[in-house]
Parts: structure tokens; sequence; C-alpha cells
């Protein structure tokens, strides 16, 4: 499903007291999951499995799936529609799951892990180059249980540990762009941690998910700038010998992008915007 949004730039963006200020209208459209069908029973019910996801306004977000044969299991990576909210459950079973009180706006949201050997992004389905506006992310209880509490391959974060989230903007053949990046700590930037100073130096807190506030958090994408392609990845200080040891999945909803109809007007805008 998708919403549609209009606001005047010249306010949100920044303005001046100049009366040759440009003023611009401009529309901007968010992807919220809603219209996805999820099963309601199977192996993983609310959760569509090796699906990708195409918005009724042309965005993409891939999923990775290779079926089960005679020597592996089906594997599901990349983006993942999910109803799951099991905050409590540890473990890799419970790997679509958002790690929140409650849901942003609805109840149908991404969970997003990249595949192994392969790349997945969000993208047009046309092709076309496009500008983010923003995104609203959230933790997943996979990743938060194992660093609240380690598991059999990672260890229990210390006060020192981090785990990033880099959203990358690239073009057409997958490229990175140059400063068209942004990275965030996603267990301090949300205050998942608490020094205790009567547990000693370095003790971090756990925080019970059903008394905290809602940890959906909306990341202003517009720093991207234009791009064709947007690729999320991770970094952790538990690292071992084949990579990241902490379980790398986020929640992602609400992706808001300016309309393909208006990025002339919205290019426009920007360049006069940056003769100031």
């Amino acid at each position: 499903m998708m919403a549609v949004l209009t606001v005047c730039l010249a306010s949100c963006l920044g303005d001046d007291d100049n009366n040759d200020s440009p003023s611009l209208n401009v529309t901007f459209e968010t992807v919220n999951f809603e219209k996805a069908s999820l099963p309601k029973d199977g192996d993983n019910p609310g959760v569509l499995i090796g699906k990708t996801y195409e918005s009724e306004n042309g965005y993409v977000f891939q999923n990775y799936y290779t079926p089960a044969n005679e020597t592996a299991e089906a594997y599901n990576s990349g983006f993942t529609v999910s109803n799951n909210n099991d905050t409590k459950t540890a473990g890799y079973e419970n790997q679509y799951s958002v790690y929140s009180a409650s849901n942003n706006a609805n109840n149908q949201f991404l969970i997003y892990n990249p595949p192994y050997g392969a790349t997945c992004y969000i993208q047009r389905k046309d092709g076309q180059a496009f500008y983010p506006y923003s995104m609203f992310v959230a933790p997943t209880t996979y990743t938060m249980q194992s660093i609240f509490n380690g598991d059999a391959y990672a260890k229990k974060f210390e006060e020192k540990d981090t785990f990033a989230v880099k959203i990358q903007g690239c073009d057409a053949s997958g490229q990175p762009i140059k400063n068209s990046v942004l990275s965030f700590n996603l267990v301090k930037n949300l205050g998942l941690f608490q020094y205790d100073p009567y547990q000693g130096y370095g003790y971090l807190k756990f925080i019970n998910v059903q008394s905290a506030k809602n940890l959906w958090t909306e990341i202003p994408l517009y720093y991207l700038g234009k791009v064709n392609k947007i690729l999320i990845s991770f970094d952790s200080s538990d690292k071992g010998d084949f990579g990241i040891n902490t379980p790398q999945y986020i929640a992602l909803d609400d992706f808001t992008t300016v309309t393909q109809e208006r990025i002339p007007d919205y290019e426009q805008y920007l360049n006069q915007q940056s003769k100031k």
C-alpha cells in the first residue's frame, strides 16, 4: 500500500526572508507494505518467504531465495515482508520479528538481512534514478537477544561494543556513489543499553522492550541525494574468521520518496537552494 503526502519544501528544507527564495509543493509517496498478502499458517506464518516485494509506485525490494535440495535447506534473505513481533524468543527461528513494543503505522514491515554471495537492493523496477526521503528502522529480536545475551556464534555485548548500520546510495551498476551514505549505531543510538553503576564498569543493563518506548526511528534518507539503488550493510565489533558474528538483521517500514513526476521540479528547487 502506498500513501501520498504533499509538503512545502520551502518550509521543510529551510527558507529565509529573501523574497526571491523559491517555494515549491512537492509530492512524496510512502510504501508501508500493507498490501502484501501474508500466510496465516505453515512453517512461517506472517512471513512472505522467497518473494520480492514490488510496490504500486514502482519500487522493488529484492529478495534472495534458493529452494531446498538434497544437500541444503531452503535459504531466504534480502528483503522479506513480515508481521511478526515476538520480542522474547531468542535465536534464528525467530529471525523475522521486530524488537519493538509497537509496530510502526500498521503491522507489516520488512526484515532485511544481506544474502551470502549475492546482493539485494532497493531500486525502481524501471531502472530510473530516484530521490529517497525517509525510512523508519527498528532492531530485530534475533539481533537484540544475541547482543544482550550472546548465542552459539556471537558474544554478549559490553559497553564498548558497537553494531552499525550503513545505508549506501549506488548508481545503476550498483557502484557506491561518493558521499551518498548514512551510518548509525543501531544499539546505542536507540538507547537500548544503560550503564548501571551498581553492577560495575562495563555492565550493560537489559531494557525490557515491553516497557520501553516505541523503538521505530525515522532515518533521513534525503542525505543520500539522487540514487539508482540503495544498499544496506552492517558492521560489528564482534567479528571472527568468517566476518561479523552478530546477527545482521534490521526491520524497515514507511519507505518514502519524491514522486517520479515531480523529480524535475525537486531537482530545480535543490539547485536553487545550492546557489544561495
